[in-house]
């Protein structure tokens, strides 16, 4: 009886200690889901094109004992957590930022703020919250879509806007798609007047789909284009042999020569007579 009454005895502490632990790690596991972001919180709809406040607790143990910190726009998918972009370095670990949600950025209902000292830190999150779509005053008409460019050769770059922004001053840039992300490239045109057309010459040293990005230089209104293509041909191959010295005769075999086809599976061979 005593031995039983001690295994009863036993079998409430354990189950106490257990009901103990269980409320500890609640708790442990609530305050971390808060992460001290105040903002965006859960279900919060940001828009392109707008200037949002990104609020967070500097005294947080993850990040207090930093004076500046990182601030990255994470993007939640079928596949996991996926980095999308840096929204800020080196920013002053005062509980805010201002941020200016660029137009080029994707409108989804899946991102997330994460504030750390790098991208390998856990640092502090924020909940999912929405970003969407807007309308934007400058329109693309080329490139769109379809549009297929080859480089080290000049396009008309086209463009629609209201009246009102008629007597402004516009800039362009180029973004390249890497892992289906917009990455910024480079400003490819610092000044131009906004009469709907600019030349682009585009560079040797350009491959791949990009995105162009229109706004007056006040940095007010904007414009993004379509996903388009920059293709580079392969150069043409270099025939070693014959060249303009070789003589041939006939009924005699002779090798002919080439390269810079490394690409090309099979390859076809004409003789053309002058």
């Amino acid at each position: 009886m005593k031995n039983s009454n001690l295994l009863i005895i036993t079998t409430m502490k354990l189950k106490y200690i257990l009901i103990l632990f269980i409320t500890i790690s609640f708790f442990a596991c609530k305050k971390k889901d808060f992460n001290n972001v105040i903002s965006p919180t859960f279900g919060d709809n940001w828009e392109l094109n707008e200037k949002r406040l990104i609020e967070w607790d500097y005294k947080t143990k993850d990040i207090k004992k930093s004076q500046t910190v990182n601030i990255y726009l994470y993007q939640s998918g079928n596949n996991g957590e996926e980095y999308w972009e840096i929204i800020s370095e080196n920013t002053p670990n005062d509980g805010k930022y201002e941020w200016f949600i660029d137009p080029v950025i994707t409108a989804s209902n899946s991102f997330y703020i994460k504030i750390a000292n790098s991208s390998t830190e856990n640092g502090i999150q924020s909940n999912i919250f929405w970003i969407e779509t807007t309308v934007l005053p400058f329109i693309f008409t080329n490139p769109i879509n379809t549009s297929s460019f080859t480089h080290n050769e000049t396009y008309a770059l086209t463009w629609n806007f209201p009246d009102s922004l008629q007597n402004e001053n516009v800039e362009l840039e180029l973004y390249k798609i890497v892992n289906d992300k917009p990455v910024y490239n480079k400003k490819i045109i610092d000044i131009t007047a906004n009469d709907g057309e600019c030349p682009w010459k585009i560079s040797v040293s350009e491959k791949g789909h990009y995105r162009l990005k229109i706004n007056t230089l006040d940095q007010q209104s904007y414009g993004i284009s379509s996903r388009f293509y920059i293709w580079r041909p392969a150069p043409p191959p270099q025939i070693l042999e014959p060249n303009q010295l070789s003589v041939w005769d006939r009924d005699l075999t002779y090798d002919i020569v080439w390269k810079n086809t490394s690409s090309w599976e099979f390859v076809d061979i004409y003789i053309y007579k002058r």
